[in-house]
């Protein structure tokens, strides 16, 4: 590249946008740009750290896999009836179901090794406990939250703290602080 330092980017920039050479009417022209190319130079080095940081997937039993070449292949609102051939045709995952789901729908798409993202109902949501992780911005060491109406406390470290939830559950939660509670 002949230009390979900041200003020869930014001139031409300026000599596509400027024929006939920059201008300060040209330059206010194409002011706007500044931001977008700050915000990715800036952002580029933020996203390769990111990039090795591991999959966030990886910690929970349910969701998609933790599998980083996972790709979800969907057929949208399709009788499970069909999921095996589906599956030999390359796709991983059901969206939708007709009425459903139903016993029988759930157990054929178990049965075909497929994914399923519906609407949840009785049945679907049988049996779907699962966990969540909640952050505390800016909370160090250890503190005690306090989930209301259950008699119950969980212990929060370095600002985040785990909990289970059963299908519909709802919790609501205050933060311990020192001897008493925070108000």
């Amino acid at each position: 590249m002949k230009n390979a330092s900041l200003a020869g980017f930014f001139k031409s920039i300026l000599r596509m946008v400027t024929p006939g050479g920059p201008t300060f009417r040209s330059v206010l022209r194409v002011w706007w740009l500044l931001p977008a190319i700050v915000f990715t130079f800036l952002s580029a080095p933020a996203a390769e750290r990111g990039a090795g940081a591991g999959n966030p997937y990886e910690k929970g039993a349910k969701g998609p896999p933790s599998d980083r070449g996972f790709f979800p292949l969907a057929v949208w609102l399709q009788a499970p009836s069909n999921a095996e051939r589906y599956r030999k045709a390359g796709f991983n995952t059901y969206v939708g179901l007709w009425r459903g789901p139903t016993e029988e729908q759930l157990a054929t798409l178990e049965k075909a090794g497929m994914r399923l993202i519906c609407h949840q109902n009785e049945v679907g949501m049988r049996d779907a406990a699962t966990a969540a992780t909640f952050t505390l911005g800016e909370i160090n060491g250890e503190r005690v939250v306090d989930v209301l109406g259950e008699d119950r406390m969980i212990a929060a470290r370095n600002g985040s703290f785990t909990d289970r939830f059963g299908p519909w559950d709802a919790h609501f939660y205050r933060l311990a602080h020192g001897n008493g509670i925070a108000r």
